[in-house]
């Protein structure tokens, strides 16, 4: 299924309609009559998207009316506000912070949509074409499942309550999971003369109230670390100097008014625009050839393209949105409006930033040890597979170093194991001092190291082992006590190393557990012969091939 869709819409009609042409796309659609009902189906499980229908049968609705001074104040029972107050609440919710939400409307006054937006709702759409809506919803449903892959993958200390604290971007916390809100209660909706109860249930902290200042036309204040970054590429230079004034109220972010070609000579990613807005080219009549080029830059992969068309381009919208614009916005756009949009999307691309580092962090603890910051046994078990795979090939052979500490349980038993980690940590940035850049140094015990030393010859590996012998051996290492006024005494740390050299040209090399073995075995030699010296392996290893069993043919029958 292309993803599970919840449909809110008192109007069978509509909600008819809408569930025919979402079915037969094979989307996975629900259908609610109400808000309660589509609240009591939040909580048995969230869907991929939330769609939330505010318009009238089509033989129902009125001429447009000018807004009277009596009827401005809208009741809080109003069916919009109650959704409105829906989009809130779900932004609240851990769970649900970033569910996608697109409300329908009637062709709508501008109002309404800032209303929308500002409340959290992800797209405000009045009528769009069956083309535009399900190339929106193929857009969002996409993103959905992209962010929660890169979250699942990435948030794994979380998991197990290890993560470092994360300053929030907004108040509601990254979605982790696709679990159900279970408290989150039924608005249960009464009668129109009564207000109807909150959302969030009373164990659940809420949020301080909003204040009356706090709208679109007061942006909060953001703060510095989480600044975006803004390109604004017009038709031509005068409208993106037009967009850029226009929008500088609403705004604390850096605004960047640029030209097609300075868009696509964008070679810097860490200085990448976080948010591009691209108008129709006039060279090229449209902008679906530029948002295609930006989109396969590199630099801006990461980056959330928006692009303004025409409304009447209903079909080149669609277009847009399959190529990876974030957005489509018409070109005629109310800049509040346009800020809201450009908010929503950075705190997306927030997010996914987020989960980004927290996926590259999560791949650099799976492979590196942490307390020495050398890679861990599996990273070194895996490259020296690697190197075995690649030695018939090799115009120079490789070596495996063993290396232990010598008498390093003493040091923990009469310094304290602080010291220890002291002498560890000393030694691993020896290794790494000392060590060429396509070498490997892992920590694979408590104080055992393997080194892995690629493209080298017998003799250059056992020299490599005695200067890192001798370099050890010289380093000192300072043992503080506890609480200490002056430093304290001084210690030097030896090592004993066995080698095995795997010269080019070997034929077949042994898995790499009887490698690590002959390197242990010359290790110990090392260690009986009086340590802090370098034994080298006599002899590789014998491989050995599994045995081939024997097929016998049985009694001949007569």
């Amino acid at each position: 299924m292309p993803g599970r869709i919840l449909i809110i819409d008192p109007v069978e009609i509509n909600r008819i309609a809408l569930n025919v042409k979402l079915s037969r796309a094979c989307y996975d659609v629900q259908l609610a009559a109400s808000l309660r009902d589509g609240v009591r189906m939040l909580r048995a499980a969230l869907p991929d998207l939330l769609l939330i229908s505010l318009r009238t049968a089509p033989t129902d609705r009125p001429a447009p009316a000018a807004p009277s001074a009596k009827g401005a104040k809208r009741s809080r029972s109003d069916p919009t506000d109650t959704a409105l107050r829906l989009c809130r609440e779900l932004r609240r919710w851990p769970v649900s912070a970033d569910l996608p939400v697109i409300v329908l409307t009637d062709p709508d006054p501008p109002d309404l949509r800032l209303r929308a937006l500002e409340a959290g709702a992800t797209d405000v759409m009045a009528e769009p074409g069956d083309a535009l809506l399900l190339a929106r919803l193929r857009s969002l449903v996409r993103l959905r499942h992209m962010e929660e892959e890169l979250t699942l993958r990435g948030d794994g200390p979380d998991l197990f309550a290890m993560a470092e604290p994360v300053t929030p971007f907004t108040p509601a916390a990254p979605v982790h999971s696709r679990a159900t809100p279970a408290g989150l209660a039924s608005p249960g909706l009464p009668p129109q003369t009564s207000t109807p109860p909150p959302f969030t249930p009373p164990e659940r902290p809420r949020l301080p109230a909003r204040r009356a200042s706090d709208s679109f036309d007061t942006p909060p204040v953001t703060e510095p670390a989480l600044q975006g970054r803004v390109a604004l590429v017009g038709a031509t230079p005068a409208q993106a100097l037009i967009w850029q004034q226009a929008l500088r109220p609403h705004l604390p972010w850096p605004l960047t008014a640029m030209t097609r070609e300075q868009a696509l000579t964008l070679a810097d990613p860490a200085r990448a625009p976080d948010l591009l807005v691209i108008a129709p080219q006039p060279e090229q009549g449209s902008a679906l050839p530029l948002l295609a080029e930006l989109r396969s830059r590199c630099e801006l992969r990461f980056s959330k393209l928006l692009v303004t068309l025409p409304a009447e381009q209903t079909d080149t919208a669609a277009m847009a949105l399959d190529l990876g614009a974030a957005e489509v916005l018409a070109d005629a756009i109310d800049p509040r409006e346009l800020a809201l949009r450009l908010r929503a999307q950075f705190a997306r691309k927030h997010r996914d930033d987020r989960s980004r580092a927290r996926l590259r962090d999560g791949l650099r603890a799976a492979y590196t040890d942490s307390l020495t910051g050398l890679y861990n046994r599996r990273y070194a078990l895996e490259h020296l597979d690697a190197l075995r795979a690649g030695s018939g090939g090799m115009r120079r052979g490789f070596a495996v170093l063993l290396l232990d500490l010598d008498r390093f349980k003493q040091i923990n038993d009469r310094h304290g194991h602080p010291t220890g980690d002291r002498v560890l940590c000393v030694v691993a940035d020896l290794l790494r001092a000392n060590l060429r850049t396509g070498d490997v140094a892992a920590r694979i015990g408590g104080d055992e190291f393997l080194v892995l030393l690629s493209e080298t010859s017998d003799g250059a590996a056992r020299s490599a082992a005695e200067r890192l012998c001798a370099r050890i051996a010289a380093a000192p290492v300072l043992i503080a006590p506890p609480a200490a006024a002056r430093p304290g005494p001084i210690l030097h740390q030896t090592i004993s190393v066995g080698v095995l050299p795997i010269p080019a040209g070997s034929g077949a090399v042994p898995d790499a557990a009887s490698l690590i073995a002959a390197a242990d075995q010359a290790l110990y030699r090392a260690k009986r012969a009086g340590r802090n010296r370098v034994a080298a392996a006599t002899q590789l290893p014998r491989v050995v091939r599994p045995r081939t069993p024997r097929v016998t043919s049985g009694p001949r029958q007569p």
